[in-house]
């Protein structure tokens, strides 16, 4: 298996992901309900892939859900082990059902696109049986960065 190589597409418009161990280690990292994303009605899949080294590489498969739109890319290891950046771009009506999301006002906002979209952005790793995911909060760090400096200019710039 570790000799194994190949190249491909896949395509699909319809399927499911079931990903509440995936998301079971973010909730500790993400202050926001996440249980909207555990499981995920596939509309489009679509990405490259390839198999080599005894890992199969996603390069930039597109998934498009109920839920968000998703782009994810990385490897999976034939030994279990998992190497992935996820980025979601959750819209505005399924936000209104995320539990508690409205209690964390302009922080969340931090992590909102211009058209209201939750942007999430975070890396997954370990293994199958034991995953870790990691939220990514660097564009929300330089976003409220970028706000406070407006804010400041705003009051003292007048």
């Amino acid at each position: 298996v570790a000799t194994l190589t190949a190249a491909g597409n896949a395509a699909s418009s319809r399927g499911s992901l079931k990903l509440d161990r995936f998301i079971a280690p973010l909730a500790s990292s993400a202050p926001i309900d996440l249980s909207s994303i555990q499981s995920v009605d596939i509309r489009q899949l679509a990405g490259a892939f390839d198999i080599a080294g005894g890992r199969v590489h996603a390069e930039d498969w597109a998934i498009s859900s109920k839920t968000g739109d998703w782009l994810v890319r990385g490897s999976f290891g034939f030994d279990g082990s998992l190497d992935y950046d996820v980025q979601i771009s959750i819209p505005p009506a399924v936000q209104r059902d995320m539990k508690d999301l409205a209690k964390y006002g302009e922080l969340v906002d931090l992590l909102r696109d211009g058209n209201g979209n939750l942007l999430l952005h975070f890396t997954v790793g370990g293994t199958v049986k034991k995953p870790t995911a990691v939220l990514d909060l660097e564009g929300a760090k330089k976003k409220g960065a970028e706000k406070l400096i407006d804010r400041l200019r705003e009051r003292f710039l007048r």
